[in-house]
């Protein structure tokens, strides 16, 4: 079955379960970043999955939960201290760290409007 013959809840069901396969790790494979996992779903939008439920999915969830703390692409450590709404793999971080992981004042870093840094991992 293809587009609108799937169920409008199976074909909500459908993104879910892969985001949830995608991140969970298994005897056969390791999980795969947060970040990967809605890149993919992304990627299998207009094929696999209706762009406008993957879009609704997208503001659905919250990758990085306030107060998580997260590794930089910089090799700062920082915490999540809000969320971008319609961008969860995008908010905004108080940084207590360099790159070598020595402690600094905190600063707050808007990874929305600094687009050269993500985030890699969660602490």
């Amino acid at each position: 079955m293809k587009g609108q013959k799937i169920d409008y809840l199976s074909q909500i069901v459908s993104i879910v379960d892969v985001f949830d396969a995608l991140l969970s790790k298994r005897s056969y494979k390791e999980s795969i970043k947060q970040s990967e996992t809605l890149e993919y779903i992304y990627s299998k939008a207009g094929s696999y999955f209706d762009l406008n439920l993957v879009e609704q999915f997208k503001n659905c969830i919250i990758m990085y939960p306030d107060g998580i703390g997260v590794k930089l692409s910089n090799g700062s450590l920082a915490y999540v201290i809000r969320q971008n709404k319609g961008y969860p793999e995008r908010p905004i971080v108080s940084v207590i760290s360099d790159s070598e992981g020595m402690i600094i004042d905190p600063y707050k870093i808007d990874l929305l409007e600094k687009l050269n840094l993500t985030i890699v991992g969660t602490i």
